[in-house]
Order: structure tokens, then C-alpha cells, then sequence
């Protein structure tokens, strides 16, 4: 039987006021230096912010529920600049839905007003959308959504096509598709976890999430499915979520700040469509998303920390990040979210309720998640095809709960560097070595993760069938793995201070260990991920003398 213990120390604190985390947010970019044309200059990058960086803290500072004299400037100031661009560059589709989205907040004297109007009457009506998409993309939700805010404008030409293309979206399109992406879990009640098919980023289910709410509130009447498939998406981030709130643990835009305000504004819409015990459970974990958002992200000199590596050096660029990733626009597009988040009520308070793990089994992005004897943990089913660590197989999370709260048994997975970082556990066998991949995942009564599979070699063939198993124990995890004699395995600890001690590598009080006699090395390059900006990663290998099983043992040493 799997039992919830008590909550962690941030968990019982004081939630977060999200109305006030999107001010300082506002307020932060409003006195930033700005270039002569009065775009605000990302501190880290030295460059003007994106286009709809300036509509989405627009659309956050209108959208406060009681915004200040200066909010309210700056975001006027904003929208002048946005409808004086002209169309030359085609807008996206989150900077018209926050442009819309501030539009319908402007008081009817302001001198913005009808400027933006006109930038509005150019924008596409259709960018992304496809009719009917087998796998839709978190900027068609988004697309949608703004497509509705646009809907509510008098006087746009395409007003009419906008209604109908965001409403068939939301209401037909979307929940048609999400079928595929759902699952029954343990409880017998249906689950979906939907992003960027196929690979599923989890980040990006909570950003569809929270836009999909929004979009649903828009409308007067919300049918039953489309009801439906919100809650089971509320669903898939409290399986998601781990117990301090974690909730974009692999993939793009790992441990981001958005995934944590768009997950929990989602939970809060949500409630309302679902009996009052679902509700408050969906209400814990938005606290637990919030009280994460406050502990790792929250206030500096840009208002938030985007990623949690940015807690520390908030002015660097940081190497763990995507290309794609801008401070200005992930500042704004949390700041949006959080204050929508502002402008909503729980339902009922907050309540846990006993966890008894979910398996999502479906396309690239299959896992699993479990808690038990005070340890909880997240495997993925499959690697990636390009090589890239975040989405590579196995443990990607785990926590064991101590008297100071919930601490990290493994390191966030690090972005892709300078060479392949495979974590493992690899097979090397007759010269050939294989990387483990799985067919089907489970979770049993007792949270044990069994991946069915095996190692594919480097032409994706099976080198060998297996089934892998991730057990929580009183102390951390135990991965075991079917071997052979003369087996060689590998498995490889990404660890910020490492130090090797008996053949095990020990970092942050935490103890990663095989049970073969094996040697350890560190590599000499370093890698970066959403939460630390140095990772050293370290080889554990070993060969088997005898057919049996092998285990790789995490556990706390000394926490």
C-alpha cells in the first residue's frame, strides 16, 4: 500500500500570492534600461526582447487584478511599440493572443487603443491550426486560445472565421485528439498527458493545460467533452507532479518557471468541472507547484528566476538552456500566467490524497511515475533519437522525503554537449554496445516500475531482451537489470561535486553504487542542465562474472 506522508516544510508554508509575483514580475521589466525605441533590453542577452515578450507582460500587467497607475503605463508604453511594428516580420501566434488578451483590457481612453486595433485587423486568422491534426502542438492551443480572445473584438474583418476556428478547436479538434494520449490509471479513472507528440516534453503539457483553460473560459457554454479532457489533463500533472512540486523533470524547456504557473492556473480552472475530492487534490498540487514557483524562482533583479540555475546568477547566460530560450519572453510568459492564476479562487482547500502511481504508456514520451516508503520517482520507457540527455531512458527523478523536506536522489538530466552522455545502463557484449529502450511500462501495488524492452544496438535492432525495474525503497531506488556472464554494463551519475569513494560516486549526500565490481570515472567535460550550471558525469562500469542480475542502488548517504 502506498501512504502519503506528511507534507514538506514549503508545502505548509504560506502559498504563494500570485498577484504579487506577477507585479514583480511588471514591475522589474519597467524599470529596465531600453533601447531608442523603448523596447526594455534583456539584462542577460544585452538585446531587445521579443516581439511578444512586450504583449505578454502587457498582457500580465493589465491583466493584475488591481494594476497600478505605472502598470498600467508601461503596458500602454508596450503596446504602442508592438502597433508600430509593421509586416515585415509576421507575428506568432502568443504574441497576437496576448496582444488581443491586453487589448481587452485597455480603458476605452487610452491612446493604444486603436492603434492595436488596426496591428490586430493584420494578423493571420489561421497560422498553425491544420483541420483535423493527428498530434497537435502546444502554439495550436495557443493559436486557439487567441484566436477566441480575438473573437470578443468588435470590428475585425475575419471576426467571424476567428470564432469558428478557436471554439472547433477547444471544443471538436483538440479533445478528439487527446484520445489518443489518454489512459486509464490505477484509480480506474481516465488520465491524459498531451503536449508536442511524439516525444511529449512534459513542460509543454502543462503550457496546453493552462491554455486550454483559458480558452474554455472564454466560452459561454463549455461542452462535456471538452470539460472532460480538461480534468483528465489536470490529471496528468498531478501524476506528473512530484511531491516539491517538480513538474518538468525531462525534455525541452526542462524546470522552467511558465511550466509551474501554467500547470497550477490549469489545476485551478479545472476544479470546477470535477467532484470537490478531485478538486481539492487538484488544489494540493497547484499549492505544491506554487510553493516550488516561490522557493526556486521567485523575485530577482528581472522578477524571476526563469530556470532554477538562475537563482544564484540571474544576469549570465546559462549554457543548460535551449537555443530558443529568452529571459524577456519566459519572464512575460510566466508573469501572464501567474496573473490569470490571480484572477482565480480554489474551489475547496487543499487536500492530499494516497498516490498510487501512474504509467502513461504511449508513443516516445512513455513513463512512469511511483511513491512508496517515503520515495518517490519518474522513469522513462525510451530514449531519444538524437541523443539528447533530457529525454534519455531510465530514472530521470527521484526524491526521498527527510525532515527538512524532499531532497534530489539524481541531478536534473543536463542539456545535449559536446559529445553523447548516454546515462545508461548501457550493454556491452561481443564488442557491441547497447543502449536500453522499453516496449510497454507499468506501475505495481507496491510502486515498483517495471520497463518491458531490452538494449537496441546501434543499427535500433534488439541486441537483447529484458525488462528493467525501478523499485522505491526506505532509503532512495534500486534499478535492476537480467545479466549475463561476461556482460560488460555501464551506467553514468551526472553529479555536481562528485567524489568516488569504494567505487561508488557520492554527491550532495547521495550515493550512486553497482553492484558489480566496477571502476568509476569522471569525464573531463562538463555539461549544464535547468538547475545547475556545471554537471560532471561520471562512468560506473563493470563486468559480469556470472549470469543473475545486476543493481544499481541510489540512496541517501548521510541527508
Amino acid at each position: 500500500m502506498l501512504l502519503l506522508g506528511p507534507a514538506p516544510a514549503s508545502a505548509r508554508a504560506v502559498p504563494l500570492d500570485a498577484e504579487r509575483a506577477a507585479a514583480r514580475i511588471v514591475d522589474a521589466w519597467a524599470v529596465q534600461p531600453r533601447d531608442r525605441w523603448g523596447t526594455p533590453i534583456d539584462p542577460v542577452s544585452g538585446l531587445p526582447g521579443y516581439r511578444y515578450s512586450q504583449a505578454m507582460l502587457a498582457s500580465a500587467a493589465l491583466g493584475l487584478p488591481a494594476p497600478t497607475a505605472e502598470q498600467r503605463a508601461f503596458a500602454e508604453h508596450l503596446l504602442l511599440w508592438l502597433s508600430a511594428q509593421g509586416p515585415h516580420t509576421p507575428p506568432s501566434v502568443f504574441e497576437i493572443g496576448a496582444a488581443a488578451d491586453a487589448y481587452t483590457r485597455l480603458p476605452p481612453s487610452s491612446r493604444a487603443r486603436a492603434l492595436l486595433h488596426d496591428w490586430l485587423k493584420t494578423a493571420p486568422a489561421r497560422v498553425w491550426i491544420k483541420t483535423p491534426p493527428r498530434n497537435p502542438l502546444n502554439r495550436w492551443m495557443v493559436e486557439a486560445e487567441g484566436a477566441l480572445a480575438r473573437c470578443r473584438i468588435a470590428g475585425l474583418p475575419n471576426r467571424r472565421a476567428l470564432c469558428a476556428l478557436g471554439r472547433t478547436f477547444v471544443t471538436r479538434t483538440f479533445p478528439a485528439a487527446a484520445r489518443r494520449w489518454t489512459t486509464v490509471g490505477r484509480d480506474g479513472r481516465r488520465v491524459t498527458v498531451m503536449s508536442d507528440p511524439t516525444d511529449n516534453p512534459i513542460a509543454y503539457h502543462h503550457l496546453t493545460l493552462g491554455y486550454f483553460a483559458h480558452a474554455l473560459s472564454r466560452l459561454a457554454r463549455v461542452p462535456r467533452a471538452a470539460r472532460r479532457v480538461l480534468v483528465q489533463m489536470a490529471r496528468g500533472t498531478v501524476a506528473i507532479t512530484a511531491p516539491d512540486g517538480d513538474a518538468a523533470y525531462w525534455g525541452r524547456s526542462q524546470g522552467t518557471s511558465w511550466t509551474l504557473a501554467f500547470g497550477a492556473y490549469g489545476l485551478r480552472r479545472a476544479q470546477r468541472f470535477t467532484t470537490r475530492a478531485e478538486a481539492a487534490r487538484f488544489e494540493h498540487t497547484a499549492q505544491s507547484l506554487l510553493s516550488r514557483y516561490r522557493d526556486r524562482h521567485e523575485g530577482g533583479p528581472v522578477g524571476v528566476a526563469i530556470v532554477p540555475a538562475y537563482r544564484d546568477d540571474p544576469l549570465t547566460r546559462h549554457v543548460g538552456l535551449d537555443s530558443y530560450a529568452n529571459v524577456a519572453t519566459y519572464a512575460g510568459l510566466t508573469a501572464m500566467a501567474l496573473s490569470r492564476l490571480a484572477r482565480t479562487t480554489p474551489r475547496v482547500p487543499a487536500r492530499a490524497a494516497p498516490s498510487t502511481g501512474h504509467a502513461q504508456d504511449r508513443g516516445n514520451g512513455a513513463f512512469a511515475t511511483a511513491r512508496a516508503r517515503g520515495t518517490w520517482l519518474a522513469v522513462r520507457a525510451h530514449g531519444h533519437r538524437t541523443g539528447d540527455p533530457r529525454y534519455d531512458f531510465g530514472l530521470v527523478a527521484a526524491k526521498h522525503r527527510t525532515p527538512a523536506g524532499w531532497h534530489d536522489l539524481v541531478a536534473s538530466r543536463p542539456a545535449p554537449g559536446a559529445r553523447p552522455a548516454p546515462a545508461g545502463p548501457l550493454l556491452t557484449v561481443g564488442g557491441v554496445t547497447g543502449k536500453p529502450d522499453g516496449e510497454s511500462v507499468a506501475v505495481a501495488a507496491n510502486g515498483t516500475v517495471t520497463v518491458r524492452g531490452g538494449w537496441r544496438g546501434p543499427d535500433g535492432a534488439w541486441l537483447r531482451r529484458a525488462s528493467f525495474t525501478f523499485r522505491p525503497t526506505a532509503t532512495g531506488v534500486i534499478i535492476t537489470l537480467p545479466v549475463r556472464a561476461r556482460d560488460e554494463i555501464t551506467y553514468c551519475v551526472f553529479a555536481g561535486d562528485p567524489q568516488l569513494v569504494d567505487g561508488a560516486v557520492v554527491d550532495r549526500g547521495v550515493r550512486t553504487s553497482l553492484s558489480l565490481a566496477s571502476s568509476g570515472t569522471q569525464e573531463p567535460e562538463s555539461y549544464a542542465s535547468a538547475s545547475d550550471r556545471r554537471l560532471a558525469r561520471v562512468v560506473l562500469s563493470g563486468v559480469v562474472p556470472s549470469s543473475g542480475v545486476a543493481r544499481v542502488v541510489i540512496e541517501t548517504a548521510g541527508v
